[in-house]
Parts: C-alpha cells; structure tokens; sequence
C-alpha cells in the first residue's frame, strides 16, 4: 500500500470536498479528514494501514451515499466538469485499495 499517493489522493479528496462542503455528506467529509491527519501523523506503517482500510470500508459502507454522490448542475456538461475531479481521485483511491477491502 503506497501510503505517500494515498495521503496525496486522500488531501485531495478532503480539499474538494470542503471546497463544495455539501452538508448531506458530513460524515463522509469527517472521515476523509480523520484519514488525512492519520497519514499526517507520525504512527507507524501499519497502524496508518489499518486505520485507511477501515476508513475507507466505512465510506462505502451499504445504503446510499458516498458512492452516489455528485454535484448538482441544471448544464449537464458542467455537471460532469464539475464532477471529474472527485471521480478521479476515487477511482485512484480504489486502484490502490482494493486488495485490502
């Protein structure tokens, strides 16, 4: 696990997601800061892994949420312009972390 991408990708994500700070995904955007300041920290390796595999298991966990979510736009290619950022950065986070989850 490439624990400096993931704190990048991790800062990333927390960056967009206050950028746009949607209230209905509150939990999601505090996990993903908890996640920052743990890669952040000076722990060892593998408490950092430990506490990202089950951060990012709780992201996903079942039920709508932060796998649904997007930004709204009436202009449908804004929409998705709008949107690319925050597909990318996870669909990187997953490339890396789906062999532990």
């Amino acid at each position: 696990m490439n624990l400096e991408t993931l704190q990048k990708l991790f800062t990333e994500l927390r960056d967009f997601l206050e950028f746009y700070n949607d209230n209905s995904i509150s939990y999601y955007r505090r996990i993903v800061r908890n996640v920052v300041v743990m890669l952040e920290s000076d722990e060892v390796d593998s408490v950092k892994m430990e506490y990202v595999i089950k951060s990012y298991k709780s992201l996903y966990r079942s039920g709508p949420g932060f796998a649904d979510y997007y930004i709204w736009d009436n202009d449908y290619q804004k929409m998705k312009e709008l949107n690319e950022p925050f597909k990318r950065i996870t669909d990187e986070i997953w490339k890396i972390m789906k062999p532990y989850v």
